[in-house]
């Protein structure tokens, strides 16, 4: 989920997120959830402009800005009141918080992901050969 590097973006510049955010060891399978959801509604959607949107060599979705990508979580917010509902809407008040941490870059989601998958790689790794 990262924003059009070609895209003329006037969000500010980037910002590294504080140490004390947790917001991927609180939101990691969210996040991971959300993304697959987007991807699977986007590629079967039957309009081109958001077929456009996915970089099939990577895996990414490709948001023109934040608010492009808000739009498409809005359409998988939970329907009823319950935990789910909760859960949904506290990600996305945290992913809120993070962006306007960062600046507004999206990119920082996609390196999240990777982050703590080649932690949790090393953790296995280094548990096997010890």
């Amino acid at each position: 989920m990262e924003s059009d590097p070609n895209m003329s973006n006037n969000c500010k510049e980037y910002k590294q997120l504080p140490e004390d955010s947790q917001f991927i060891e609180k939101h990691y399978d969210e996040l991971i959830l959300y993304k697959k959801l987007m991807l699977d509604s986007i590629t079967t959607n039957e309009h081109e402009k958001d077929k456009e949107q996915i970089d099939k060599e990577h895996g990414y979705i490709i948001f023109e800005s934040a608010s492009n990508l808000f739009f498409h979580l809005s359409k998988l917010k939970p329907d009823k009141l319950g935990e789910e509902l909760l859960k949904y809407d506290k990600f996305v008040r945290d992913l809120t918080i993070t962006l306007k941490l960062n600046g507004g870059h999206l990119f920082i989601l996609d390196l999240l992901i990777q982050n703590k998958q080649m932690f949790d790689d090393f953790e296995k790794n280094k548990v096997k050969t010890s």
